[in-house]
Order: C-alpha cells, then structure tokens, then sequence
C-alpha cells in the first residue's frame, strides 16, 4: 500500500492518490471510505491496474487528517 500526496498551487486542495499492489488476486473490487465521504460503502471502487494492484485519486482539502479503511469486494474491511 501506498499514498502520493500532489498539492494543487493554491494549496487548498490535495490530490491524494491510493495504490493497493499486495495480494490482489482474490479481489474483485475495493472501495475507499473515510470521514470525508461519510464512511460511504457505495462509493466508487478503486480502478484495477494491470498488472496487479487497485489505485484511486481523490481530491482531499489540504491541511486536515483523514481516517479511512479499504472495504474489500462490498463485505471485508
């Protein structure tokens, strides 16, 4: 797992980008949900890379934490 952070020039938005690469073989979809979308489980899935792995980036404001958790095929955290 990975996180790149891209600050915009007006340094009020971050483009946050998560890449999953671990083990993804049994995964058909996973989804980001955090406090900034209100722990969403309906959200739009991570996009599969080729080879192997999931990414997704969001435009997150800047300067603020964030908790999150990866929901795996709708069912496992």
């Amino acid at each position: 797992m990975s996180i790149k952070k891209q600050y915009l020039k007006n340094n009020e938005v971050c483009k946050t980008t998560f890449i999953l690469k671990e083990n993804v073989n049994s995964i058909d979809n996973i989804r980001i949900t955090g406090d900034f979308n209100n722990w969403d489980r309906n959200c739009e899935s991570m996009k599969r890379l080729k080879p192997v792995g999931f990414s997704q980036t969001l435009n997150l404001a800047a300067g603020k934490s964030y908790q999150f958790k990866y929901l795996i095929n709708d069912s496992v955290w």
